[in-house]
């Protein structure tokens, strides 16, 4: 029997003989309602008009579309990093694509080949520019930018909702992320990307991940890091998510699954926490159903800032 109390609110109860195939569909309904509310990248892109512009059918333009162009041709690269450069002296331009650590190579390529397209489109003259997707980011200049860290410029995304238990939420938060980022900045020159979960107050999961250029140092790659942990502690204290996008890396925490994860061989327990439909499941099975229900699904409500 399901108990409903005012203002929508729902009580834990137990649930008799639900079939399975009501669990599944009300598992869907929950993945979908989450991709669909998280974080919106469409303006997460830089143009950067402080280092100049370039001219029309110039060598540089035919460089750049080139080196763009074939940047993901080079179908060895199953890493998902990519730094290409092309040209000669004053025309010659630098481009790094960086997709997220658990995204598949084809997939990888997809993303990189429609941020070009978003990117030259949106920043159509700009000698440098970078492009920030969900899953990959994007980015030339006419400057050197291989090996060398660049966190002269962020930007940010939050959640408006702050954490019901704060002060043990933001313990837990940043000691899931110094620890994530001491295990990327010991990447190798392939892969820097660390991704985890750690628990909090009400069994309540918090999925955190970060990424360096691979080409970066250890120290170059904390460094970074480090700069974007101090936005969370400054910025973002008490949201329940928040994004920090850098040239040379970024960081990323949610309360509901973001990014993939291996699914454990032999677990009978499932845990989903989410602002669309926040509750905790246990027990999961076609016969018992226990749920804690916080709220109705709505849509997330997102702050936005690009900073210098």
């Amino acid at each position: 029997m399901l108990l409903v109390i005012p203002r929508g609110q729902f009580i834990m109860s137990t649930i008799s003989g639900m079939p399975l195939f009501f669990l599944c569909c009300l598992y869907l309904i929950i993945v979908i309602c989450e991709a669909s509310f998280g974080p919106s990248y469409e303006y997460s892109k830089y143009c950067n008009n402080s280092n100049g512009n370039y001219t029309a059918n110039s060598i540089y333009q035919t460089n750049l579309n080139t080196l763009l162009s074939t940047l993901t041709s080079h179908t060895e690269i199953d890493y998902g990093f990519y730094n290409f450069s092309h040209g000669q002296n004053s025309d010659k331009v630098y481009a790094i694509g960086l997709c997220r650590g658990d995204v598949k190579p084809d997939e990888c390529r997809s993303c990189l080949n429609n941020s070009r397209v978003s990117l030259t489109r949106l920043c159509p003259k700009q000698l440098e520019a970078i492009n920030w997707e969900e899953k990959c980011m994007l980015r030339y200049s006419n400057r050197a930018i291989f090996h060398t860290m660049d966190a002269s410029f962020s930007y940010h995304m939050n959640n408006v909702n702050n954490a019901t238990d704060a002060e043990e939420f933001n313990k837990v938060l940043g000691e899931l992320l110094r620890n994530l980022s001491d295990k990327a900045a010991s990447g190798d020159s392939r892969r820097k990307y660390a991704a985890d979960t750690a628990v909090f107050a009400n069994l309540q999961t918090i999925y955190g991940l970060v990424q360096c250029t691979p080409d970066l140092s250890r120290q170059d790659c904390g460094k970074c890091l480090h700069w974007s942990l101090a936005d969370f502690g400054n910025v973002f204290k008490n949201k329940v998510g928040a994004v920090v996008l850098r040239p040379s890396c970024n960081v990323r925490y949610e309360i509901y699954p973001f990014y993939d994860e291996p699914t454990p061989s032999a677990s009978i327990y499932y845990q989903h926490r989410s602002l669309c439909f926040p509750f905790t499941t246990t027990e999961v099975s076609p016969t018992i159903f226990l749920a804690k229900w916080h709220g109705m699904c709505k849509k997330l409500q997102l702050h936005t800032r690009l900073h210098k």
